[in-house]
């Protein structure tokens, strides 16, 4: 879900809500803030983080900051690509 948020100077900001869960297993949710005023003021305009919680209990297991998830699961997701689109015979990833 993307919700806007009026700022009070005018203009709108943005929380991204993307959750996602394996029946029984995990259930997670994924937080993004989009505050595009703050590159002006020499701040981050996008912000996340990653809530884990238990499928069969609803417990917190885990919060993962955003950026350093987003960063693993980008090179988790080319490399799994590269294989399965590479030749059987490559043998270097160059990235």
């Amino acid at each position: 879900s993307n919700i806007e948020i009026p700022m009070p100077g005018g203009g709108t900001s943005n929380l991204l809500v993307m959750p996602a869960w394996i029946e029984g297993e995990s259930v997670g949710v994924k937080l993004v803030t989009f505050f595009p005023e703050n590159g002006a003021k020499g701040l981050a305009t996008i912000n996340a983080s990653y809530a884990l919680f238990s499928g069969a209990d609803g417990r917190l297991e885990a919060v993962i900051e955003g950026d350093e998830l987003t960063a693993r699961r980008t090179a988790a997701s080319s490399a799994l690509a590269a294989r399965s689109l590479a030749r059987d015979d490559a043998r270097r990833l160059l990235v």
